[in-house]
């Protein structure tokens, strides 16, 4: 062994540390959207399956669309 010691300097770096998010699927940014024109006297599970439904009838050039 050899009795030298070996500093090496090491900077931490802050920005590398937080995971960078996920962008929400495509269908979760329609349903936000959807959801600021819900009725107010609708129940949120009637409103989602509502939603669900337009979805799947949506074309997908639209969804698409969406996408940008």
């Amino acid at each position: 062994m050899s009795d030298e010691l070996k500093v090496f300097q090491y900077t931490f770096n802050e920005s590398n540390t937080t995971p960078k998010k996920r962008l929400p699927n495509i269908f979760i940014t329609y349903r936000k959207e959807m959801m600021k024109k819900k009725p107010h006297n609708m129940p949120m599970t009637e409103y989602s399956r509502l939603v669900s439904k337009w979805w799947k009838e949506l074309s997908e050039p639209k969804k698409s669309e969406l996408q940008r």
